[in-house]
């Protein structure tokens, strides 16, 4: 017999106690601390992550105040000590059984195969869909009016008439579109229909961007664009997301989705191994969390979809022979699968077959709850197709429902309807919460060991073209903010109003271009030819809508809003085409004279080189650190000199510079000495120097062979071309018949050291269309510790090149043990362990701005201005695929391979770091970058802009400087530009910033800014406004704007915690 304790009297004394203690304090922190009456948000319930988030923050930067002149940075601390029991991707590849069936599908591991179904009832959500690529096998406008705008219009019409009927949608681009052409009275059933729950918009962008090769910033601007445009003209915010199709899955994107107030979403795409071994742990629901976050703070509610495919057909269970009996979409058309309608005869064993299919697959799911997608690509857009699927769906609902015994309940929902019910579940389970997963989810497989890792760099030209237009639209919307506050609001200029219209509509033109590009088969390269052209014209028209809007809003700065004409300042960016490499412009001194301004678009001061050509050989020139004159780096512009300038420049300042050519022109100063090296001797040795470092190349062949610094420190590093033979190969494979070999086709190249006050370079030149060229600059600041690589290939000239993946590898004495680092779309840093048991193309991951080597004494980062594939496949390699094609179809959709052979150039930095203290690598899965890494991608990736004066010379008699204070070293806007409505009436000024980690074992020696741990406020960074015209008017909000978090005073720091975001509108009213 168990005999009941009873509490002695004293303990219930110390507990009263202790629970009056407890509110005391409660009382005492909401009286001085906590005040809640700052904060009004959207009535959401979704949505309460984020006001606990700024809560929190507030609280610790009261606590950071006491230390605000301390350095600042950032321990990596162990993963394990961060999240314990959290599941961790890094680590799912040893719990993994890659073996595959006759089939060749990965296998299910028995376990899953006979897992029971549960006792309770299972409530299965329908949501039907449809799949709307913005280009792939058609482009954008030809989906819009072939189908989509088919779907949308019937989908209207069908719920309409339909109250039990559901639909969810995606991109925001095609709503857009579609709301030019209907009705009011549409637009007003398709806010009813949101309104009712019958139709749901999730994620809401501008498009479903891929994860792997898009850089952060163009992901944040078409986040907010397409969340905008919803505000504006649906009146809804995204709380759930819909993510099916792009290969693999950054964890980058998960913390975006959640900053902007998404609560859960829906993916699909990754390795169906390690899919397997999600499902032995019961972890198909998941939270997923960042490494850096150890109070699950970002955490998001994530679904993902158990089989390989999203098409109806595969989606109800693992027997897609049983699932295709359901794809009534094409019950009238196009019926290969023999699909037959829902009758008096069959349903009894249709329904029975369709009751044991999903039984299975909720069985791998903790929760009693199941969603079921009913679509494909480019599904619904005939009338027929909604009725059947309406029609028979619903036989069988009312069929499966009516069967007590099996206690399942189906019905028509969306994703809403399934996060709510698990939610509500898991809250009701004793002991019981989300498993926690952090990680990314690269490379993808989903059969016959086939690895989703060609795509990184497929068509490698147009991942360049897009990372040359993206820093042109940044820079286009921070000058026409600071035009906007420095004109329009402090100084009431109305005479610019109709030319700052036109510069707002050049960039929404040129940023919703870039946007569709962002898309899983835009910027992946995997597309159609023609499609691929459609892109190149898109993107071309950004290129041009930017710089016209760049140059215009430079012109009205510098002028006083004098001169608006379009042409009055001329860019000298010059690209022909979208297959042309971008160069700088030629500059034909008639007068002798030549006034240019140059352009910084960072938020902090810097040093750099900007370059232009001239028919002068001798110039003088005012305002710069240095210059030189040598010679052209293309026969096209063999004719003239190539002119580099070396120049100092605040935040934002707008420089101009003074040339003058002088002398006769029969000599060239500064002298820029060319000395061919080629005795042929292979232990020859060329040397460059600058006062921080020193490189050696082999004179014979023009390779790297080491790198020391001014202390004397030396790294051995090699560096060569290679290929691989494509077997597997195709747009999305990567699949080499072998290791990489040399490539042979490769004559002897031309080697050539050249030396100036600017810059110190080595060319190697090959006949066969192969140019390297390597680049050390003679200054005093950070440009001077990295060594600069521009590789310009083609593989048009040599024919044996055809059906060839050409690498760059270097090979170095770093000691990595199989470890190293990417960066995660420009966001973080991500471990990577090369497995040395498992195929080359599985260990190969992509890059969007760096990779990193490092052992316990240094670091070895290549930082690069464009994405590709990456790899270290022995200790101490480092090797980026540059180009590829081969005539093959992998099979994944497209119908062909990608066969182009287009010049295409990759630039990059060498930077390698040695630690204050030699250290082991305390943690695998992820890394900070060092913050002279930070300020030196940053550069590359921001580049000094330059402008000639081509007009009203005599109103251009100054440059520019905003005055601002520099941001710290580990701050950065994100986004600075205008907020319009459709009809480009402002709303207020974006500012979206992201404080990055700094590694603490790595020196600190930046003099541009500053590390210290003092508050940011918006009177150190106002961009040209007076403290009255902001006052009361900055709110704090989510990161696309759509949700108000409170106020922010001007005095209030506005630096995010390490590794976060913070986003503000700021709405300046004139005095």
């Amino acid at each position: 017999m168990r005999m009941s304790r009873q509490i002695p009297f004293r303990k219930l004394k110390v507990v009263i106690m202790f629970c009056a203690c407890l509110f005391t304090m409660f009382v005492l922190w909401s009286s001085t601390g906590h005040k809640p009456g700052i904060y009004t948000i959207p009535s959401n319930k979704y949505y309460e992550g984020i006001l606990r988030h700024e809560e929190t923050f507030k609280m610790e930067l009261k606590t950071q105040s006491k230390k605000q002149d301390e350095f600042v940075c950032n321990e990596i601390v162990p993963f394990k000590n961060i999240s314990s029991g959290t599941i961790s991707t890094y680590d799912l590849p040893l719990e993994t059984d890659y073996s595959l069936d006759s089939d060749g599908r990965y296998k299910l591991p028995e376990e899953v195969l006979q897992a029971k179904s549960t006792d309770d009832e299972i409530q299965v959500i329908l949501v039907p869909f449809s799949h709307t690529d913005p280009g792939y096998g058609q482009t954008v406008e030809n989906y819009y009016t072939g189908s989509t705008k088919h779907v949308l219009d019937n989908m209207v019409d069908f719920l309409t008439k339909h109250r039990n009927m559901t639909f969810q949608w995606v991109e925001t681009v095609f709503l857009e579109r579609w709301f030019r052409d209907i009705t009011e009275e549409t637009k007003q059933k398709v806010r009813k229909l949101i309104s009712q729950g019958q139709l749901e918009v999730v994620l809401g962008g501008w498009v479903m961007p891929d994860e792997a090769i898009t850089h952060y910033a163009p992901v944040v601007d078409q986040l907010i664009e397409g969340h905008q445009w919803l505000i504006e003209n649906l009146g809804v915010f995204p709380v759930n997301a819909w993510i099916n199709d792009p290969f693999g899955y950054s964890s980058t994107m998960p913390y975006l989705w959640k900053s902007s107030g998404i609560q859960n979403m829906v993916i699909l795409r990754i390795h169906q191994a390690i899919k397997h071994t999600l499902m032995r742990k019961r972890s198909l629901d998941f939270m997923w969390r960042p490494y850096w976050d150890s109070e699950g703070r970002n955490d998001i509610l994530c679904n993902l979809m158990p089989y390989t495919e999203y098409w109806n057909s595969k989606v109800c269970g693992p027997d897609s022979r049983v699932c295709k009996k359901f794809n009534f979409l094409h019950l009238r058309s196009y019926n290969q699968d023999n699909v037959k309608p829902v009758s008096q005869d069959n349903i009894e064993s249709l329904a029975t077959e369709l009751y044991k299919a999903y039984t299975f697959t909720a069985s791998l799911y903790k929760y009693n709850s199941l969603i079921i997608f009913l679509g494909e690509d480019n599904s619904y857009s005939t009338t027929q197709s909604w009725a059947d699927t309406y029609e028979n769906y619903g036989k069988l609902m009312t069929y499966i429902n009516s069967k007590s015994e099996w206690k399942m309940k189906i019905k028509f929902g969306t994703i809403k309807d399934y996060f709510e019910n698990i939610r509500k579940e898991e809250k009701t389970k004793l002991q019981s919460a989300f498993p926690v997963l952090s990680g990314d989810f690269f490379p993808y497989s989903e059969k016959e060991n086939d690895y989703w890792t060609g795509y990184f760099t497929t068509r490698p030209w147009i991942k360049r073209l897009t990372r040359e237009v993206e820093p042109l639209v940044r820079a286009g919307d921070k000058f026409s903010v600071i035009l906007y506050n420095t004109c329009i609001v402090s100084k009431g200029c109305t005479g610019i109003k109709d030319v700052y219209s036109s510069i707002l509509s050049e960039l929404r033109s040129a940023r919703r271009h870039v946007g569709i590009f962002q898309h899983h088969d835009g910027i992946t390269g995997t597309s159609l030819p023609f499609v691929v052209n459609d892109y190149e014209l898109r993107l071309m028209s950004a290129f041009k809508s930017a710089q016209k809007a760049l140059t215009l809003a430079v012109s009205l700065i510098v002028s006083d809003a004098n001169v608006k004409e379009q042409f009055a300042l001329g860019d000298n960016n010059d690209k022909l085409g979208a297959r042309n490499i971008l160069t700088p412009k030629i500059y034909r001194l008639k007068n002798r004279k030549l006034k240019l301004y140059v352009v910084n678009p960072l938020e902090k001061a810097r040093k750099g080189v900007v370059s232009f050509y001239t028919d002068k050989n001798e110039l003088t020139i005012s305002d710069v650190i240095s210059h030189q004159i040598g010679e052209p780096t293309s026969s096209r512009f063999k004719r003239f000199n190539l002119v580099t300038i070396f120049v100092d420049l605040s935040p934002f300042e707008i420089k101009m510079v003074q040339v003058e050519a002088k002398g006769d022109g029969t000599n060239r100063s500064p002298y820029f000495e060319d000395t061919v090296k080629s005795s042929g001797d292979s232990t020859e040795i060329i040397t460059i120097e600058n006062k921080y470092m020193k490189v050696e190349f082999y004179s014979i062949n023009g390779s790297l062979k080491s790198i020391a610094d001014s202390s004397g420190r030396k790294t051995d590093i090699t560096c060569s071309f290679l290929k691989y033979k494509p077997v597997k190969s195709g747009a999305y494979l990567f699949g080499p018949g072998g290791p990489a070999k040399p490539i042979t086709e490769l004559p002897q190249p031309e080697v050539s050291v050249s030396t100036g006050p600017v810059h110190s370079q080595v060319t190697v030149s090959y006949k066969s269309g192969f140019t390297q060229r390597w680049i050390l600059y003679h200054t005093d600041d950070i440009t001077g510790h990295t060594l600069h690589v521009r590789q310009e290939i083609t593989l048009e000239l040599e024919p044996r090149l055809v059906e060839s993946e050409v690498i760059l590898r270097f090979k170095t004495d770093i000691d990595n043990k199989d470890l190293f680092f990417t960066d995660q779309n420009g966001f973080q840093l991500i471990g990577r362990k090369n497995n040395k048991d498992r195929p080359i193309e599985t260990n190969y991951y992509p890059i969007t701005t760096m990779a990193i080597l490092e052992d316990s004494t240094k670091r070895l980062t290549l930082h690069s201005a464009q994405s590709h594939g990456v790899a270290s496949l022995e200790d101490g390699w480092l090797e980026v695929m540059l180009d590829r094609n081969m005539n093959h179809d992998d099979q994944k959709g497209l119908g062909m391979g990608a066969p182009e052979r287009v010049a295409s150039l990759s630039e990059f930095m060498l930077q390698i770091e040695y630690k204050n203290v030699p250290s082991k690598i305390q943690e695998v899965r992820y890394t900070h970058e060092s913050v002279s890494s930070i300020i030196l991608n940053e550069q590359l990736q921001n580049k000094l802009q330059l402008f000639s004066v081509e007009q009203h010379n005599d109103k251009f008699i100054h440059g520019f400087e905003l005055g601002q204070k520099p941001l710290p070293c580990d701050v950065s806007i994100v986004g600075l530009r205008n907020l319009v409505t459709n009809d480009l009436d402002y709303t207020g000024t974006s500012l979206v910033v992201h404080r990055k980690p700094v590694h603490c074992e790595f020196p600190t020696n930046v003099s541009t800014c500053s590390l210290s741990n003092g508050p940011l406020t918006l009177n150190d960074v106002r961009f040209g406004l007076d403290t009255n015209v902001l006052e009361n008017n900055v709110t704090e909000t989510s990161l696309s704007h759509i949700h108000r978090i409170g106020k922010t005073k001007l005095s209030d720091d506005v630096r995010p915690k390490v590794n976060e975001m913070r986003a503000f509108l700021l709405k300046p009213e004139p005095p």
